[in-house]
């Protein structure tokens, strides 16, 4: 991948309303599946949405927005101030809703956040999970490549539930993508200098 898709790309959050074209999605889902992943594992389902089953996936994750918002929050614990889930929610749901397309994605052999597992499968999950993110990242950067503006929605965890029953498949609902052209231009948002993350071990 080009230099300009790695550095160029950003979270777009305010889309036009015009919709990608069918050949442009499959480009971006080709990408996703061309991914590696884990034993060749490929541990990935990709659920496209628009027009009325888009806004019917969102109205599910609306409920789970206004349930944060009354108070009665799924993962209290995880951060003290509770009304965090709601804001994250929230703000993705609006640009969910902008966004004339979204891709659910799914680990057909995850379990849900709220159930328990033995360690062998939670070491399973963080492979798969490591390999759907490459899957995520690729159709970013290709989205980027063809003149689509994306955004990487993790918040879902926050309406877990209510999107679990509106999608109504085993696995895990592991994030959603945000698609379509990008109706702003955001600056580049501050990164670690390398100096900071990096330690070398080379002798």
């Amino acid at each position: 991948m080009a230099r300009e898709e790695i550095y160029g790309r950003r979270s777009i959050r305010k889309y036009k309303q015009d919709m990608l074209s069918p050949d442009v999605i499959h480009e971006i889902l080709d990408a996703g599946r061309a991914a590696p992943s884990g034993s060749n594992r490929q541990p990935w389902r990709f659920q496209v949405y628009a027009g009325e089953k888009k806004k019917q996936l969102l109205s599910a994750m609306e409920a789970g927005v206004n349930r944060e918002r009354r108070g009665e929050a799924k993962l209290q614990d995880y951060f003290q101030d509770a009304r965090y889930g709601y804001f994250v929610n929230a703000a993705s749901l609006r640009a969910m809703k902008m966004a004339p397309v979204v891709i659910v994605v799914l680990n057909p052999y995850g379990k849900s956040p709220f159930e328990q597992v033995t360690v062998r499968e939670r070491v399973s999950e963080i492979i798969d999970t490591l390999s759907v993110g490459g899957a995520v990242e690729n159709m970013l950067l290709r989205a980027y490549e063809l003149g689509v503006g994306s955004l990487w929605i993790g918040g879902s965890f926050w309406a877990y539930e209510e999107l679990e029953r509106y999608i109504g498949e085993p696995g895990q609902v592991v994030c959603a993508i945000a698609l379509g052209y990008a109706d702003e231009t955001p600056p580049p948002r501050p990164r670690k200098n390398l100096e900071d993350i990096v330690e070398y071990y080379m002798e």
